[in-house]
């Protein structure tokens, strides 16, 4: 452990001096690259350049051949169901408000069965879905516009009929693919460039909300929907389709800031997908149109603005919705709706790109549970790679902005609890910070109330639902303010995964030590002002057999306060003895909460509708049905835990007590990596711990002896023999057996590393050198790898760039980075290293070398 724990700082150290991978967005350049020779010149370009043998292909895979059998009945379905034109109103804003009055079939709508019925042509050959795609798509090229008043509707209809025009070329006559050029032309990439080049730009999709070079969902899709039309016409209009394929991808750059080096998104996890699938389209559709390489195209200020998917946190993000992802729908947080979606076809692609099965597993099954319609259908198609059937995903997980999620298993009917950190303020976040959801039995006994509705007509921070009063979290000294401040911040403190226990704890202080007062309608104001909390602090564990979770508050004012706990549920509430216990019931099924506080509280049920302090808007619901509640009042320092038991037809026993959340550490858990082994636990009699390990055949393997502490703890660190039994371990203490734990595979991730991947030729001679780097691990478990590229010269060493990707056992991986080449590069030397990041190397091996020389950049 200790190996590890030095080898871990020297990384970090190596990473605080030497590894950068800015994501910083600009002012769109004024400088274009010249596209235009590497886009295609032929017809299908986007996403495939053929579409022939395609449904062969799909009909001999029973997955595949589903998923086509059910695009081709939404096909029919559209043939079949309207006449060419009839009962369609693709108008979508009303002349004299610029406000959206008639959304018969949206943009979004449109964009689906455009996908569909172009797919279904061009797979079956068939004229009969292009004509009526060809209904649909004149409809739209003749409307007066595409509603520049909300841009989603312009990216999406350029975006849709980008795609009738180039996967249907074949059926297109003269006219019809004038029409459609002109429609994408005028409509679309005329009105972006006038946002492009605007000065002030009047839309944030371009450049980030309030300037801050920070995008939302908007700046991905807005730019994908202008990429798309541009690649699709751009031998019509050459001049302009370069100019507007340059300002997307340079614009994009905003919008990847969206998502975290650990693979979260900030709009919450409906929004997620809508992004994500986008940004997987863009990449994907934009790749194949200029033949498959990226490398070929003109150098460009960030490298990965071309290949999105190299930005920090994309390799990984599916693990951000799957995690998110409970046993009874989304953990639906802010604008994020609980049954809305199961899973996104960007998996696939990400999962086959990246090298992670698992997120292709979890995408098939998911597909293949609830269904899925629209372009998911022919994405699904495009993307699609076999399930493996064997590849892992983490129980709990940390997304250090979002959330940390915790489950007993894999198994639909075990529990899930989540917790919400984050930033409150950001777009699709509510004020709701510390709430929580729990499921078991596939049933979320402990729910949110979901998204907000886009047609309030009072300041969204007045609404029930937005405010913390309408999650499941803390309100203190309720007043008509938000009661977290708008722009409040919760960070994890710190989070555990162990084989019998997992908990996380999250310091609310920043949301709730300052209060917002909310002033006007449009263009909100604040009035920030200090609170009378001094400090916020919330825990969620899911520990001992995870049978039972446990959260728990610690909230301190300077001065006396009321203090509400809430939790709202769609099950029958009852509540029994004198109070701290309560029942939430569905069905057979049951939650049994107790409390257990160092205040005299009990449980209420109360109406989940404002406070009488709080506003109420005359458009928002009376009521969102019951929510449980506990009020502690005029304390000044409140210990809250409420121990969560789910049961079927039982009565559970309650058996916790109140352990502060600073002294909350594993108990009788062990954490392994590699032979790596550490054990904790607490002992209730006598202070000297004896600990003793045996192999699967009994051989004494481990043996220990230290002092607990004055609270029974005790740590022991050790590690297994080089050449270990597969099988299950068995740890005494005491005597007595403590926990069982099983070890299987090789006792090493072993690397063997591919011939590197160099892409240098005009991009060295530009300034800059891609470095790719192939590893695949072939060993049996799970290993941490670091890709370390070095410039050197003389020896001196003058840049360093370091990637680190996680390696599934026996898996394809690739690393890549860049890196400038100083102005003055005779003589450099490029060497690239490769070893595992818990390998304590001075010296790594040199996996290649090139000498660059002076006069043009050529290499030996």
């Amino acid at each position: 452990m200790k190996k590890f724990k030095k080898t871990i700082s020297l990384f970090l150290c190596i990473l605080v001096f030497f590894f950068t991978f800015p994501v910083n967005a600009e002012t769109v350049s004024s400088s274009y690259a010249d596209l235009s020779p590497y886009i295609s010149s032929s017809h299908p370009r986007l996403y495939v350049s053929s579409f022939e043998g395609l449904k062969e292909k799909y009909l001999s895979d029973s997955v595949t051949a589903e998923w086509y059998n059910a695009l081709i009945a939404q096909a029919d379905n559209l043939v079949n169901s309207v006449a060419a034109g009839e009962n369609l109103d693709y108008e979508l804003l009303d002349d004299e408000t610029h406000k959206i009055t008639r959304r018969t079939i949206n943009s979004q709508e449109a964009l689906e069965r455009f996908y569909c019925l172009a797919f279904a042509a061009a797979v079956e050959d068939s004229r009969v879905y292009a004509d009526r795609l060809w209904a649909e798509a004149e409809l739209a090229a003749n409307l007066s516009t595409w509603n520049p008043f909300h841009w989603l509707e312009v990216s999406e209809m350029t975006h849709a009929l980008a795609i009738a025009y180039d996967w249907c070329y074949k059926f297109w006559n003269d006219n019809q693919k004038e029409i459609l050029e002109n429609a994408i032309k005028t409509k679309g990439l005329d009105v972006a460039t006038r946002e492009y080049e605007g000065n002030p730009r009047s839309h944030t999709w371009v450049y980030g909300m309030d300037g801050s070079q920070i995008g939302t969902n908007w700046t991905v899709v807005c730019n994908t929907g202008m990429l798309f039309g541009s690649l699709a016409v751009s031998e019509i209009y050459p001049e302009l389709c370069n100019t507007m394929i340059n300002n997307a991808i340079r614009s994009m750059k905003a919008g990847l800031n969206e998502w975290s080096a650990d693979g979260s998104y900030l709009e919450s996890l409906m929004y997620w997908n809508y992004a994500t699938r986008n940004l997987i389209m863009a990449v994907d559709g934009f790749e194949n149109a200029i033949g498959g390489d990226f490398s070929a195209l003109p150098a460009i200020e960030e490298p990965f603005l071309y290949d999105f998917s190299l930005a920090p946190g994309i390799s990984n993000t599916p693990e951000f919705f799957i995690c998110g992802m409970g046993n009874d729908g989304m953990f639906d947080y802010g604008d994020t709706v609980q049954d809305s979606i199961h899973s996104s076809p960007a998996m696939m692609w990400i999962g086959e790109r990246f090298g992670n099965r698992a997120y292709i597993d979890y995408h098939i099954n998911a597909v293949n549970t609830y269904g899925t319609r629209g372009e998911n259908l022919a994405l699904n198609l495009l993307w699609y790679s076999p399930k493996s059937d064997g590849a892992s995903l983490p129980t709990d997980k940390l997304f250090a902005n979002d959330f940390s999620a915790l489950r007993s298993s894999w198994d639909s009917n075990g529990i899930y609890a989540a917790l919400k950190g984050g930033t409150n303020g950001r777009p699709h976040q509510h004020y709701d910070i510390g709430t929580f959801v729990v499921d078991a039995f596939g049933t979320r006994f402990v729910k949110t109330l979901g998204a907000s509705n886009y047609n309030w007509t009072d300041s969204k921070e007045n609404y029930y639902l937005k405010r913390p009063e309408g999650s499941n979290t803390i309100v203190v000294n309720p007043d008509e303010c938000i009661g977290q401040s708008a722009s409040g911040t919760a960070e994890f403190e710190t989070m555990y995964s162990g084989t019998s226990s997992s908990y996380a704890i999250l310091d609310m202080t920043d949301a709730y030590n300052k209060r917002t007062t909310v002033i006007g309608d449009e263009g909100v104001a604040e009035v920030v002002e200090p609170t009378d909390v001094t400090s916020a602090k919330r825990g969620i564990k899911l520990f001992r057999d995870k049978s039972r979770v446990m959260l728990q508050d610690e909230i301190r004012t300077s001065k006396e306060s009321d203090i509400y706990w809430f939790l709202h549920t769609d099950a029958e509430i009852s509540i029994t003895g004198s109070g701290k216990t309560a029942v939430l019931r569905v069905g057979s099924k049951a939650l049994y909460l107790n409390i257990i506080c160092n205040e005299d509280v009990h449980f209420e049920i109360m109406n989940a509708s404002p406070l009488a302090s709080s506003p109420n808007p005359d458009d928002q619901p009376v009521s969102y049905g019951s929510k449980l509640a506990i009020l502690a009042e005029d304390v000044t320092n409140l210990d809250l835990a409420v121990e969560m038991v789910p049961v079927v037809q039982s009565v559970p026993s309650f058996t916790s007590h109140y352990t502060p959340l600073s002294e909350w550490h594993p108990e009788n858990d062990i954490t392994i990596i590699d032979t790596d082994v550490t054990l904790y636990g607490t002992v209730k009699d006598g202070t000297t711990v004896t600990m003793a390990v045996k192999s699967p055949n009994g051989n004494l393997c481990a043996i220990g002896q230290k002092d607990a502490n004055s609270d029974g703890e005790y740590t022991f660190d050790f590690a297994l023999p080089a050449k270990y039994e597969n099988g299950v371990y068995t740890v005494y203490v005491n005597g007595s057996v403590l926990v069982t734990f099983e070890m299987t595979g090789a006792p090493e991730a072993k690397l063997s590393v591919g011939e590197p991947v160099f892409s240098c030729g005009d991009i060295l001679k530009s300034g800059k050198v891609d470095t790719k780097v192939y590893i695949v691990n072939t060993g049996d478990i799970a290993a941490e790898v670091a890709c370390f590229v070095a410039l050197k010269r003389d020896g001196e060493l003058i840049a360093l760039k370091c990637v680190t990707e996680n390696s599934s056992p026996r898996q394809p991986h690739y690393v890549r980075t860049y890196f400038d080449v100083p102005e003055d590069y005779e003589d450099c030397e490029i060497n690239v290293f490769v070893w595992k990041i818990d390998y304590n190397t001075k010296n790594p091996p040199i996996i290649k070398k090139y000498v660059f020389d002076s006069s043009g950049g050529r290499y030996e």
